[in-house]
Order: C-alpha cells, then sequence, then structure tokens
C-alpha cells in the first residue's frame, strides 16, 4: 500500500512540474512577442530619456 501512495506523489509531482514549464513556456512566447512589435512613439521617447539620463 506504502507503494501505490509514492507512485501518487511522483506522478502528481510530475504533473506540476509539467504544468510550471507550460507556464513558463507560454509567458516567455508571449515576451518574445512583445519584443517584436515595433514601439510607439511615446515609448521610444521614454526608452531614449532613460538611456539619455543614465550616461549624462
Amino acid at each position: 500500500m506504502g507503494h501505490l501512495h509514492w507512485s501518487y506523489l511522483e506522478v502528481g509531482l510530475l504533473v506540476v512540474f509539467y504544468w510550471g514549464l507550460m507556464i513558463w513556456w507560454i509567458r516567455r512566447a508571449k515576451r518574445k512577442q512583445d519584443f517584436a512589435r515595433p514601439l510607439t512613439e511615446k515609448e521610444f521617447y521614454k526608452f531614449l530619456e532613460r538611456i539619455w539620463a543614465r550616461h549624462f
């Protein structure tokens, strides 16, 4: 009976790991899409302001 409980625990851990990996992969793919789209004028201005503030 103890062996059966360990099997359920192993399957549960595998499922949790799998779902965690899927969530990470989906977030990573979404983030790449966000980087791929062009910046608006306002976003570009903010980006330049951060660069200028950092260097001067």
